[in-house]
């Protein structure tokens, strides 16, 4: 499902979904040994060697390994190329993971406006704070989201600021 959600938002090319797809599978095959019976006359292992290093499948990855609170996989995404460090520290922020926020932020994420409303809309006061400790100046969409997810202790934190 989470394949689908680019496509569906108009964000990505059906060619690019279908190169995603078919990488995917063939991880199946390379991981798990999941046999997989590829379109006529193309080969899983060539696309495989093709794409293995491609770096937007692994800033992919970032964009939902750190939600989970998956450092491991993060870890595995930075070492195989992932670059994209704000949408990382986004996704832990939202997921209230202060350990992956904290490596975004060591690997070069610099969007704390960003990561603040991530951080309020879900009620994670530490990584609010942490935002605003590291240059975070934007206040009302991360109050809004606050008040949305019914957070008063950080809207009340937040009206200082503003």
């Amino acid at each position: 499902y989470p394949l689908l959600i680019p496509l569906k938002k108009g964000n990505e090319s059906w060619k690019h979904f279908y190169v995603k797809m078919v990488y995917y599978i063939s991880k199946l095959k390379e991981k798990f040994g999941i046999p997989y019976i590829p379109t006529k006359g193309y080969d899983p292992e060539e696309f495989y060697k093709m794409y293995v290093n491609d770096v937007n499948i692994f800033n992919g990855a970032m964009g939902w390994a750190p939600l989970g609170g998956h450092i491991n996989i993060v870890k595995l995404m930075i070492e195989k190329g992932a670059t994209d460090f704000n949408l990382g520290m986004f996704k832990a922020a939202i997921g209230g993971h202060m350990d992956i926020v904290k490596l975004m932020i060591e690997k070069g994420a610099h969007n704390f406006n960003l990561a603040m409303e991530g951080a309020a809309s879900e009620g994670h006061m530490d990584i609010v704070k942490l935002m605003i400790e590291k240059g975070a100046t934007y206040f009302n969409l991360p109050m809004k989201w606050a008040a949305l997810g019914g957070h008063m202790d950080i809207v009340n934190y937040l009206k200082q600021f503003v």
